[in-house]
C-alpha cells in the first residue's frame, strides 16, 4: 500500500474502478434496490445517489438477500449529517479495515508497536488494565487500546491522565478534532507538564484544518494527522498528506466522487457533495453513497489515492463548554441519537445553548413524539451534559443553515 503513494496510477486507479464495478454486479445479484436502478443505468454515474431517506425508507430493499445471517453487524447512526438511520455493516470489512489502519499508521508515523489511548465519546465500562496493571490486549493481535472518555479529560484529571499514558511507554492519541485541540490549550493555559510526549497525534471525527493540527502539535510535542470516515463507511476512508488539508483515499477500502445535488460529477476541483461508494460491504451495499459532508477532488492523485483536496465536514471548533468544564461537540452529543428507538423518530437535530447551563435540543421529527419519548431522549442527553444543566425540546419545521448551506450541529452562546 504505501509504494502506491509512489506507484502508478495507470496501475492503481483501474483496480479501484475494477473493485467499484465488481460491488455493484454483486448488489445488482442480491439486491432488490439496485437490481431495479441499475437496469436502467448505461454507467456507473447513471446510478442514482443512495441518500440518507432511502437508507431509511428503502431498507429492506438494500439488504442482501442471499449473504449468510451471521455477517450481518446492526448499527445506528447519530444523524450529526442527517437524519439517524439504521443499517448493516459486513462482518466480513474488518479484515479490510484493519489493513487500511495499518496502513495510515506507517504513513503517519505511528509506530505500530505503541499503544493508543483513544479519547472515546462513549461510556468506559469494561476494565482497562489486567490484575497486573498491564493494558488489555486486543482480540485482533494490534497493540492494547486504553479507552478515557473525553469528558474525564477535564482540570487536574489532565495532569494524571498524561502520568497514567508516561508508564504505558510508547504511546499514541487518538480522538477527536475537538477533543484534542481543547487537550493541547488546557495543556498550555495552565501549564500542565507533559512527563512523556505521544509519538503521534490523529484526530477524527470532526474537520481539523492545519492551523489546529499545528496548535496541537506544538503544544503536545509530535506529528498530527486527521482521518476521515463515518459510521457507515467505516473509520480510514482517507488520511491527510503532508501538512495541507487534503485527504488521499485509501482505494482498497472507496470509491470517490464529488457530484452536484442530482449525482452528475463536477469538474475537478470544484466543491460539491462527496459521494462514496463502500467496496467491501455485500451486506447492504453502500453505492453511490450521500456523505452529508461537501469536498473538493484534486486534479491530481498520489500514486491511484484520488485525492480530496478539502472536505467540509463539522468543525473542530463547534462546541459549548459547560460551567463544569464539559465540552459538548458534535461528537460526544451524537452519543444521545445513536438509539434505534431515537433514530425512528428524529429526523435532523441541533443543540443550542440558551445560557452558562442551559441548552436547548431543536429537533425536527420523523414521527411525532409523546410525553414517553420526549422523556428518553432528555435522559440520554443528561449523560452528555451536567447533573444540573438545563434541557428544554423544541420542536422545529426545519434547522437553521449557515451560509455555506450546511447545518450546525452544536451552537454556544
Amino acid at each position: 500500500m504505501l509504494e502506491a503513494y509512489s506507484g502508478d496510477p495507470g496501475i492503481w486507479l483501474p483496480i479501484n474502478r475494477g473493485l467499484r464495478d465488481a460491488i455493484v454486479q454483486s448488489a445488482a445479484r442480491h439486491t432488490q434496490h439496485y437490481r431495479e436502478i441499475t437496469a436502467g443505468a448505461a454507467t456507473f454515474e447513471d446510478i442514482p445517489l443512495l441518500t440518507k431517506d432511502l437508507v431509511r425508507d428503502r431498507f429492506h430493499t438494500l439488504v442482501a438477500a442471499n449473504v449468510a445471517l451471521e455477517r450481518r453487524i446492526e448499527k445506528v447512526t447519530s444523524g450529526s449529517t442527517g437524519q439517524p438511520l439504521r443499517f448493516f455493516k459486513d462482518l466480513w470489512v474488518g479484515q479490510a479495515e484493519i489493513a487500511a489502519l495499518l496502513f495510515l499508521k506507517l504513513q503517519h508515523q505511528v509506530p505500530l508497536d505503541a499503544i493508543e489511548v483513544l479519547l472515546t465519546v462513549h461510556e468506559i465500562t469494561e476494565p482497562q488494565f489486567d490484575h497486573q496493571g498491564r493494558p488489555r490486549s486486543n482480540i485482533n493481535g494490534l497493540p492494547p487500546t486504553i479507552r478515557i472518555p473525553e469528558q474525564a479529560m477535564i482540570g487536574s484529571e489532565i495532569a494524571t491522565q498524561l502520568g497514567v499514558w508516561a508508564s504505558l511507554g510508547p504511546y499514541w492519541l487518538h480522538g477527536s478534532g475537538s477533543c484534542l485541540v481543547r487537550l493541547a490549550k488546557d495543556i498550555a493555559e495552565h501549564d500542565i507538564a507533559i512527563p512523556r510526549r505521544p509519538e503521534a497525534a490523529i484526530t477524527f471525527g470532526d474537520t481539523t484544518y492545519s492551523a489546529e493540527r499545528r496548535l496541537i502539535g506544538e503544544i503536545l510535542g509530535c506529528p498530527v494527522n486527521s482521518w476521515y470516515g463515518s459510521h457507515e463507511l467505516g473509520g480510514y476512508v482517507a488520511g491527510t498528506v503532508g501538512t495541507a488539508d487534503a485527504y488521499a483515499c485509501n482505494p482498497w477500502l472507496v470509491y470517490v466522487e464529488v457530484t452536484d445535488e442530482t449525482g452528475r460529477c463536477l469538474p475537478l476541483g470544484e466543491p460539491g457533495h462527496l459521494v462514496i461508494t463502500d467496496l467491501n460491504n455485500h451486506v447492504m451495499p453502500f453505492i453511490r453513497y450521500e456523505t452529508g459532508d461537501m469536498a473538493e477532488l484534486s486534479d491530481s492523485t498520489i500514486g491511484g489515492f484520488r485525492v480530496l483536496t478539502t472536505i467540509h465536514g463539522r468543525s473542530a471548533t463547534e462546541c459549548i463548554r459547560l460551567p463544569s468544564g464539559k465540552l459538548l461537540t458534535p461528537m460526544t452529543f451524537s452519543r444521545v441519537f445513536q438509539n434505534e428507538v431515537v433514530a425512528t423518530s428524529v429526523r435532523r437535530w441541533q443543540c443550542q445553548q440558551l445560557a452558562s447551563n442551559a441548552i436547548e435540543l431543536r429537533i425536527v421529527w420523523a414521527v411525532p413524539p409523546d410525553d414517553q419519548f420526549q422523556a428518553l431522549l432528555i435522559q440520554r442527553a443528561r449523560r452528555a451534559v451536567d447533573v444540573d444543566t438545563e434541557i428544554t425540546i423544541r420542536s422545529v419545521p426545519e434547522l437553521e443553515a449557515l451560509p455555506s448551506g450546511k447545518r450546525w450541529l452544536v451552537r454556544s452562546m
